[in-house]
C-alpha cells in the first residue's frame, strides 16, 4: 500500500512538474493601443503583461487569472482569460474563431475597453 500511495504521489508531481515546465507564453496580440501577452504560469493560472504599444516596458502586470472555456468545439472556440484589479476585469477572449482574440477592460461591471487583436 504504500508502495502504491508513494507511486500516486511521484504520478501526480510529474504530471504537475511537467504542466508548469510548459509554462509559457500562451498567446500574444497587438491591438491599436497595446501589446497584451498572457502566460501560464502554473496549473490552471495565468498572468496577463500589456505594454503601451511603443513601449519596452510593461505597463501593467496581473498575476493569478484563469480561463473559460464558454462552449463550441473544432475552429469556433469561445475561450476567455480573465484577471482582475481591484474593480478593473481585464479579459482576453476569442470572439469565437479559434486565433481571434479581442482585449476587454471593464471597471465596476461597466465595459470600457474593447479592442481586437490585429
Amino acid at each position: 500500500m504504500k508502495k502504491l500511495t508513494v507511486l500516486i504521489a511521484s504520478l501526480a508531481l510529474a504530471i504537475y512538474t511537467q504542466d508548469v515546465a510548459k509554462a509559457d507564453t500562451t498567446l500574444s496580440c497587438t491591438t491599436n493601443d497595446h501589446r497584451v501577452v498572457v502566460e501560464q504560469t502554473g496549473y490552471s493560472t495565468y498572468k496577463y503583461i500589456a505594454w503601451d504599444r511603443d513601449s519596452n516596458e510593461p505597463s501593467l502586470v496581473l498575476k493569478g487569472g484563469h480561463r473559460e472555456h464558454s462552449g463550441g468545439t473544432g475552429d469556433y472556440q469561445v475561450t476567455s482569460y480573465i484577471f482582475y484589479n481591484g474593480d478593473y476585469t481585464y479579459q482576453v477572449s476569442t470572439n469565437g474563431q479559434v486565433g481571434n482574440f479581442s482585449v476587454i477592460v471593464s471597471h465596476g461591471g461597466e465595459q470600457i475597453y474593447n479592442q481586437e487583436c490585429n
